[in-house]
């Protein structure tokens, strides 16, 4: 829809952020089923989804730039994964390379790879455990 609006987006980067939103989605996947299998109730998950996805989302850097933030949120900011893939999807589809300092393309594919591995092995042991424990 983006490209309908504004025709200064790069269409290469379409290609080249592919990876990285499928890495994002599979963390945030994985985190969303580890909530899941320790929750018993359908409401109880998604109200604390819902308490995950919002500050995750407002700290990101997604609604305004992370450069204009006050010092405490850019910390906040750094330890925050879901601002690495708003980073790399603006660094691919603008050439803005809006971020903090240590943030760059292959940063974000490391830190979005190592979240999304880490996620991914915690899910195994759970749903290992859990239906074990059947």
């Amino acid at each position: 829809m983006g490209f309908l609006i504004s025709c200064s987006l790069n269409l290469i980067g379409l290609i080249t952020i592919t990876p990285y939103l499928f890495i994002t989605s599979i963390a945030f996947t994985s985190l969303g089923i580890l909530i899941a299998l320790k929750l018993a109730s359908i409401e109880g998950f998604q109200a604390i989804v819902n308490m995950i996805n919002m500050p995750l989302m407002f700290l990101s850097g997604i609604f305004f730039p992370v450069t204009t933030m006050p010092d405490w949120m850019k910390d906040i900011t750094l330890i925050n994964p879901l601002s690495y893939a708003v980073h790399s999807v603006r660094y691919w589809l603008t050439n803005a390379d809006i971020g903090p300092l240590p943030m760059n393309p292959m940063a974000d594919l490391v830190i979005l790879a190592s979240m999304a591995v880490a996620l991914t092995y915690c899910v195994l042991m759970t749903f290992e455990k859990t239906t074990i424990e059947s």
